[in-house]
């Protein structure tokens, strides 16, 4: 019987990475799978099977990952994820068993401990723009309910729920490469808290911000460059920017992905092309991808569009990934694959998101093929 292609992809994958065993081995050298890096000319994808689906339900169901039912869609791959409903439960995703399984109970309230006790409050469906992991595997940082500035933190290696002690209003959250969170607090952003990977969690520095930035409540979402010491960022009817950062040495406020004016606009909403003239639903989430140490392409997902977006920061263009096509492409519109979140990328270069569209959401997966 011929094996199925996202079985071997598992099998590739090794332990999941929220799982003891996964955290105790020693690291060991990966030897990339394809020659060309993520963002080459030449990288190519094939749109494949969903990796998930889901109804619109008032529940959650566990089960084999092609069945289960959730309220709303879960990260993709093998974090897992919350779903929602005025009630969050962390549902987990076992690649031995391809089955997804709730590794925390849902209830109103903060509740502090086990994985099996942990309460957290609320839920909406811009949620999902506030899910964190650690590039170790080991945390997962959650920015609960709008106003309260509460981060959360899911330690999977002792299988526990702590609140991480940010002294402010977080408006939104990153972690960098190194383990460290940054939290840009209040609204206007007015500072960045920084502290030092989980689990202790210590101030380092707190970085007095330049502008008038305002973090919508509903939306805001960070990306950081700790190379070059740059907080980027995004969030719902950013003006006179879709995307800006910050420079984390003296908190300087610059701009990315300009709001393009009616008169100067000579492309369609979404479609790819230099950053000057580019419009695109003004709400949605950025991040970094695989290959790119230098931190050159920013990907970017806006909401209601669906697609999903590679900034050149270097070149200054904007390119969309096209499905039938199979590549990024600096012209024309793309292909919907992911809704709000970020693209969740699997170790050979294939990416999953979330779509959001009737009757239900799904996670797609686009594998490489070249």
């Amino acid at each position: 019987m011929r094996t199925k292609w996202w079985v071997m992809l598992l099998a590739c994958l090794g332990p999941l990475p929220f799982s003891g065993a996964a955290l105790s081995q020693e690291p060991t050298a990966k030897k990339p799978k394809f020659a060309i890096p993520v963002w080459h000319p030449d990288a190519r994808w094939e749109v494949a099977e969903p990796f998930a689906g889901n109804l619109l339900l008032p529940g959650e169901l566990d089960g084999p990952r092609r069945e289960v039912m959730w309220l709303t869609g879960v990260r993709p791959g093998l974090l897992g994820g919350f779903t929602q409903g005025e009630r969050h439960v962390f549902l987990s995703f076992d690649a031995r068993t391809d089955r997804y399984f709730q590794a925390t109970r849902g209830a109103r309230g903060y509740l502090d401990g086990p994985l099996a006790r942990a309460r957290f409050k609320g839920g909406h469906y811009h949620d999902a723009l506030y899910w964190v992991p650690a590039p170790d595997g080991r945390f997962f940082y959650v920015l609960e309910d709008v106003g309260t500035g509460r981060v959360r933190a899911l330690d999977f290696a002792k299988q526990y729920v702590s609140t991480v002690p940010i002294k402010g209003v977080a408006k939104a959250i990153a972690c960098g490469d190194s383990g460290k969170v940054y939290a840009a607090l209040n609204n206007p952003a007015t500072e960045v808290a920084v502290l030092s990977p989980g689990p202790e969690w210590k101030l380092l520095e707190t970085v007095k911000l330049q502008g008038t930035q305002a973090l919508n409540p509903l939306s805001a979402v960070l990306a950081v460059d700790e190379k070059r010491g740059r907080l980027y960022g995004t969030t719902y009817a950013a003006a006179p920017w879709y995307i800006w950062f910050w420079d984390l040495k003296d908190g300087s406020y610059h701009g990315v992905l300009p709001n393009a004016s009616k008169e100067a606009n000579k492309r369609a909403m979404g479609e790819a092309g230099p950053f000057e003239g580019t419009v695109v639903y003004n709400e949605g989430a950025i991040s970094w991808g695989p290959d790119d140490p230098d931190k050159r392409f920013l990907y970017m997902t806006r909401v209601d569009d669906a697609s999903c977006y590679r900034l050149d920061l270097e070149e200054k263009v904007l390119r969309v990934f096209n499905g039938k096509e199979g590549r990024f492409t600096d012209k024309g519109k793309g292909t919907p694959i992911t809704y709000m979140e970020p693209p969740f990328w699997f170790e050979d270069g294939s990416f999953s998101g979330w779509l959001h569209f009737y009757p239900g959401h799904t996670v797609t997966l686009a594998r490489r093929i070249k």
